[in-house]
């Protein structure tokens, strides 16, 4: 027994290491869009359901056996998955609506996924009901055994195997833990199991209660992890972490049944206790945000176990309990509950929480436990208490799980759409955008840096005509490219509700581009986009995807740079943008040399000269990417747009010529050799989670600024070396790149290193006035450790400006002082 029990291990783990890399392969090629997962998982259950129908229908004589052979199919047939889906990408990308969420592309997912999935979820359906039907009385163990399996699957995919080993190499171990299953149990033998039949009638009812329990289960995983999403990182790691909880708890809770007597006053029991557990989760999600625990993997597990271990627990007694006394074929009972696991999600998703809510939808499921307890009791008085309860308890923990205000914000806009939580927070004038309770920029600085991400694009080819932009967040970067009145402007968004929230709430921002009707929006996913679109572009710029999320590395990816290669119009230019307060240095360098080999003429640029979220363009072409002078010229007499250029300082030359860092030459050195971001080795995925976590992250943002820096200073001295330029560029850029060491040193509290960096941009570059508004605030700063150099500010401000109040107090303050 212990071979066969070792093989149910190796399946579960198996079969959910072959789960994760189906949903990864797919969403590949539909897009990484909640839309793609779901219909994933729908044919992913459907067929797990359909296995255990189908198998309760044969007289298996030689049951070890044939879980053998069915494993070997099932290893087969995920081994020649990723060339199934290579040959399915081309019918999709052919036939399929770019928009997420027309009829069109429903139709075109369901239709692939079933020729890609339907085969080995069915013969995955069958192994355990299979094994359960052979073992007989031992359906808890064996239920517990593979769950255990499938939560060791997802954790060790996670957080060992694929980031090591890549795509293709993770599938192929799966194979072969489908046949180390199979070799373990090709000479066992089992006696025919006993008929559990005890009437029709009974059988009926158990299916209909597996049903609602595993209806309930699935969406309530679903709710769960989108309360988790506003608390945790919502990186690879937070997904996994909450999965492999999810079913931990459920393996634990059958080794408990192994052990207890099933009857149907224990079975209320479960489920009423299940249902008041349930309530509780909204009130527990708000506890657990207002505690500081400290991030990280290890953190988000017990964040996650405090949320579902309960729970889930007694959903892992209640299904074995279920099975035992509804007698009848295991494989139809497991088929009912599958089927249930099916229609969860999608009722939550899509019914309940845009209409009600996150914690109503949440309430919900917990009285359909009651329910469900009641109805399953002979001795109602237990369950009905549990009902009363949980109806006691749901107006306690009415208030929404509104996570996103901070201290000091306040909500303006909130709602729980089925693919994210979207919100609009205020603080004081200050107004920004929230999706599952992370920032998207939109006040303040922000809308500065939004506005410039769209300008410097547009200003660097000549004649931007049609232009996509990957990526619409508050739409101030498309407002921004907007102003330049191309002829086509096409741009792309995952989020649905970010859009409707932009349009309504940052109007006024992005300068009202949503309602424009020249501006044509898909809400859809950038990577399947620019893979299957027919047209061509300009300019196409990428936005500051952050790098951590799941399924954003695709976006930094050899395949999708290569795939915008190919939408590029001759001549056309890419500029995607990077947020370098996100990544560590390593993680810039690899997106770098990812990119590097995309485009064969490359060069950098800065989108703005802050240090607290510096960001860096990387732009490519096919062709020779020739110096802007006669566009800005152009644009400079455009009287519609240079109001607009000045808001952003892109009306000076000086932040235009400072912008530009280095060409491609200096970005190899820089990036060095090394490995490349792909969807087969999602190396961002992993390393940029981990940077999230890492207390260097500050340190490393800074020094990749810096790192910039140097290669704009040894760009000059290549320029000067063959006198490309005069020294009025030389010493505007030398200015720029001084005041941008200032706020460095003004993050790290180095009030000398700040000062004389701001001296030498000041002197530098009488065009930049930046700089010496910037001396009497320094000069304040250093003025009780360091008088004389305070002083020298003092009269640095005082030349530029004689009626500088403030520098003069300072330096009489500095004078007596001395």
């Amino acid at each position: 027994m212990r071979r066969v029990y070792s093989a149910l291990f190796l399946s579960g783990l198996a079969a959910l290491v072959h789960e994760v890399m189906w949903v990864r392969l797919l969403g590949e090629m539909f897009g990484h869009t909640l839309f793609a997962v779901q219909t994933v998982l729908t044919i992913f259950f459907l067929g797990i359901a359909l296995g255990a129908w189908l198998i309760s229908r044969m007289r298996i004589e030689r049951p070890f056996a044939a879980f053998a052979l069915i494993e070997i199919g099932i290893g087969l047939w995920g081994a020649a998955l990723p060339w199934i889906v290579r040959l399915l990408t081309v019918v999709y990308d052919r036939y399929a609506p770019l928009e997420t969420e027309t009829f069109g592309a429903v139709a075109a997912r369901l239709a692939i996924t079933i020729a890609a999935l339907l085969v080995p979820a069915t013969l995955m359906g069958a192994t355990f009901p299979l094994v359960a039907s052979a073992i007989g009385n031992r359906v808890a163990a064996v239920y517990a055994i593979n769950t255990l399996g499938g939560a060791a699957g997802v954790w060790l995919t996670a957080f060992a195997v694929l980031p090591r080993i890549g795509v293709i190499a993770t599938i192929y171990a799966a194979v072969a833990l489908n046949i180390g299953a199979a070799a373990l149990v090709w000479t066992a033998a089992a006696p025919a199991a006993a008929s559990q039949s005890r009437g029709a009638s009974r059988g009926r009812k158990y299916a209909v209660l597996l049903f609602l329990t595993g209806m309930s289960a699935l969406a309530l995983e679903f709710l769960w992890t989108r309360a988790l999403e506003q608390i945790l990182s919502g990186t690879i790691y937070t997904f996994a972490t909450v999965l492999a909880v999810f079913l931990a708890g459920i393996a634990i809770g059958g080794f408990v049944m192994q052990r207890l007597a099933p009857s149907r006053a224990l079975l209320a029991g479960v489920l009423s206790a299940l249902a008041f557990s349930i309530v509780l989760t909204p009130a527990i999600v708000l506890v657990i945000s207002r505690i500081q625990l400290r991030s990280g993997p290890w953190g988000e597990s017990l964040i996650a176990a405090a949320l579902l271990l309960v729970p889930t627990t007694l959903m892992g007694m209640s299904f074995p309990l279920l099975l035992s006394l509804g007698g009848g074929s295991i494989g139809r009972l497991t088929a009912a509950n599958t089927t249930g696991s099916v229609v969860g999600p999608f009722i939550a998703g899509f019914v309940l929480l845009p209409l009600l809510g996150l914690r109503t939808s949440i309430v919900v499921f917990a009285i359909l436990t009651a329910l469900v307890a009641i109805a399953a009791a002979e001795r109602r008085a237990v369950p009905i208490a549990a009902l009363l309860a949980t109806i006691i308890v749901a107006p306690l923990v009415t208030r929404p799980l509104r996570i996103a205000a901070a201290e000091g914000e306040r909500v303006i806009a909130y709602r729980d759409d089925t693919a994210a939580t979207v919100a609009v927070v205020r603080r004081g004038e200050e107004q920004r955008l929230k999706v599952n309770n992370t920032y998207s920029l939109g006040g303040g600085s922000g809308v500065f840096t939004e506005r410039r991400q769209g300008h410097l694009p547009m200003l660097l080819h000549p004649n931007p005509r049609r232009v996509l932009v990957l990526g619409v967040g508050t739409a101030n970067t498309l407002g921004a490219i907007a102003l330049h009145r191309p002829e086509q402007l096409v741009a792309v968004e995952l989020q649905p509700g970010v859009l409707d929230f932009a349009a309504r709430y940052f109007a006024a921002t992005n300068y009202g581009v949503l309602r424009d009707p020249r501006v044509r929006v898909v809400a859809g996913d950038a990577t399947r986009l620019v893979r299957s679109a027919p047209e061509t572009f300009d300019v196409i710029a990428g936005d500051l995807f952050h790098p951590w999320q799941a399924g954003v590395s695709a976006l930094y990816s050899a395949e999708h740079f290569q795939h915008v290669r190919a939408r590029l119009a001759r001549g056309g230019i890419f500029v995607q943008w990077l947020p370098l307060y996100q990544l560590s240095t390593n993680d810039v360098r690899t997106i770098t040399r990812t990119f590097l080999g995309a485009f064969p003429h490359t060069q950098a640029w800065l989108g703005n000269f802050g240090a607290s979220t510096p960001i860096v363009a990387l732009v490519g072409s096919e062709t020779p990417i020739a110096w802007p002078a006669t566009r800005w010229e152009t644009v400079m007499r455009d009287a519609r747009v240079v109001p607009y250029l000045r808001e952003v300082y892109l009306d000076h030359d000086v932040e235009r010529f400072a912008s530009f860092v280095c060409d491609r030459a200096l970005l190899e050195q820089f990036a060095g050799a090394g490995a490349i971001n792909s969807n087969a080795r999602p190396l961002i995925e992993f390393s940029a989670a981990r940077a999230l976590f890492a207390e260097r992250l500050e340190a490393e943002k800074r020094n990749s600024l810096e790192q910039f820096v140097r290669l704009a200073a040894a760009q000059d001295r290549r320029d000067r070396a063959r006198g490309a330029r005069d020294a009025h560029w030389f010493d505007h850029r030398l200015a720029v790149r001084a005041f941008i060491i200032t706020f460095v040193a003004l993050e790290q509290g180095n009030w000398r290193a700040a000062a004389e960096g701001a001296l030498i941009a000041a002197e530098k570059s009488a065009a930049y006035e930046l700089p010496r508004k910037t001396l009497s605030a320094i000069g304040w700063e250093i003025l009780p450790a360091d008088r004389q150099l305070a002083a020298k500010l003092f009269e640095a401000a005082l030349r530029w400006n004689p009626d500088d109040a403030r520098a003069r107090d300072g330096l009489e303050r500095a004078h007596r002082s001395m």
